[in-house]
């Protein structure tokens, strides 16, 4: 019984995630991979169960149940199941379930089924570390952990006692774990934990189909290995903390801008514009993740205005509405976060990166004296972290070298603009650790790898965009997008 309840909580955010994002995809469904959508369905539907469980607790205000949940889910699907049937919009259809066991494995090359194996190794090992033992990582059990176990027994987040322990943080990591209790109908501090390699499976998915729609499989597998075997990213999957999931929301909301512009430059709209709409639903399912998500969705939609404009002379008004669309629903869906709180720390950060202030330090803050030459020391203690330390492996080097021997597409539209969001979180970073309490943290380096680990994802998708095309014979259709309905050996 406790394993079926553990499968329960995957399966009731994936089988809603699909509703929802049948309705996002709509006529353009058949423009994705089949496990691309299943990979995107389980995370949206995650987020939804937050919306809704922060809904039923402020708005609506009744106990969060096991029955309360997902009678609102099912009240929800069936009105979007409705609306579905009388499109015929549903995202997966009959055909592509019959095509699951049709994989055309002829042209795989040892190596390639090597690769596959060792992905396969990769994801059963973090699915092993995550469940094989307890929660024992003391921030996570300190402050997520006690408020979702709160939230099981208390049937609310909404306490004196919990809400002093969520303070300013966005609700995400507590109210999915309190998902993950609820569901199990138990308390299971290593069960409950399979959400997180849950998201890890999704993120490979993701990022070797984005690669897939235009390069070849062995290229797209090497790189999804290399995401694979990052030892920080690895580590905490296994751990409970929020900044796996907000690398896994930000990084997967990012590709799919790039997906956009890569679409509308190859003057394919229709597939444009879906990705953009799925984007911004997981940029603000990073916004519920982590208070740096209200920054790192200011440098996206900063980036998608500058490519708005820079290709204003190919935008129509109907190209304009089809981008307002995806901002309205983003804003939608974070209003009740904002409104929970989030609008101070906006104004934290603002105050912070402009300098006013201690951006949101201690009462103690201000009688600390930073050092004249804290640029240089930021600069050198970042470097040695990035490309001495094995957190990332030789990653950041790649991204150097791919700077370097590859600029010529890296400063290329639209992957410039991957660049430009990367130079605008490292900079954001750079300027965050300069302040006061900041600075503290960088010194006994305690946040720095969780800090970056956010946008690691990008910059590995990056060094893929810049390499692979550079490289002969492993572009699909010189820049073109090929439909995923009619390629085989995906």
């Amino acid at each position: 019984m406790q394993i079926l309840n553990t499968l329960i909580i995957i399966l009731i955010p994936s089988i809603f995630g699909l509703f929802l994002l049948s309705l996002f995809m709509q006529k353009s469904a058949n423009r994705f991979y089949f496990w691309e959508k299943l990979a995107l369905a389980f995370p949206i539907g995650l987020g939804a169960i937050v919306i809704v469980m922060f809904l039923l607790t402020k708005l609506v205000k009744i106990p969060l149940t096991f029955f309360s949940i997902t009678g609102s889910l099912f009240v929800t699907a069936a009105i979007i199941g409705l609306y579905l049937l009388k499109k015929k919009a549903f995202c997966i259809n009959l055909a592509e379930i019959k095509k699951i066991n049709k994989f055309d494995h002829q042209n795989m090359a040892w190596w390639e089924y090597s690769l596959a194996i060792l992905l396969a190794f990769k994801v059963i090992y973090v699915y092993f570390a995550s469940i094989v033992k307890p929660l024992i990582d003391v921030d996570a059990f300190l402050y997520y952990s006690i408020v979702a176990k709160g939230i099981f027994f208390e049937k609310t987040f909404n306490t004196p006692y919990l809400l002093k322990h969520i303070h300013d943080k966005p609700l995400l990591p507590y109210l999915s774990q309190g998902w993950a209790f609820i569901g199990m109908h138990t308390i299971n501090d290593a069960l409950f934990k399979i959400l997180f390699p849950t998201l890890f499976l999704c993120l490979l998915v993701i990022f070797y189909s984005a690669l897939r729609k235009y390069y070849t499989r062995r290229m797209s597998m090497i790189f999804t290995f290399l995401l694979s075997t990052l030892p920080f990213l690895v580590f905490h999957v296994a751990t409970a903390y929020g900044d796996f999931t907000m690398s896994f929301y930000y990084g997967a909301a990012t590709i799919y801008l790039l997906l956009f512009m890569k679409s509308f430059n190859a003057s394919d709209k229709e597939s444009a514009f879906s990705n953009l709409l799925i984007s911004f639903v997981l940029l603000a399912f990073a916004v519920w993740t982590k208070r740096a998500g209200i920054v790192y969705a200011g440098t996206n939609i900063f980036v998608l205005l500058t490519y708005l404009t820079v290709n204003k002379n190919k935008i129509t008004g109907s190209d304009l509405l089809h981008a307002a669309i995806p901002l309205f629903n983003f804003f939608i869906l974070i209003i009740p976060m904002l409104l929970y709180g989030q609008f101070n720390i906006l104004i934290v950060i603002i105050r912070s990166i402009l300098g006013i202030g201690n951006g949101g330090a201690s009462a103690a803050a201000p009688a600390k004296i930073l050092p004249p030459n804290k640029a240089g020391i930021i600069f050198s203690i970042m470097a040695k972290k990035l490309f001495l330390y094995a957190d990332w492996h030789l990653l950041w080097a790649l991204f150097i070298v791919s700077l370097v021997l590859f600029y010529r597409r890296s400063l290329r539209s639209p992957l410039v603009f991957l660049l430009a969001i990367i130079f605008l979180d490292v900079l954001a970073l750079f300027v965050q650790f300069g302040t006061v309490e900041m600075f503290r943290w960088l010194l006994d380096g305690t946040i720095f790898d969780r800090l970056t680990m956010a946008y690691i994802v990008i910059i590995t998708y990056f060094c893929a965009e810049a390499i692979i095309p550079s490289l002969k014979d492993n572009s699909l259709a010189g820049g073109t997008r090929p439909s995923p309905k009619n390629k085989k050996g995906s």
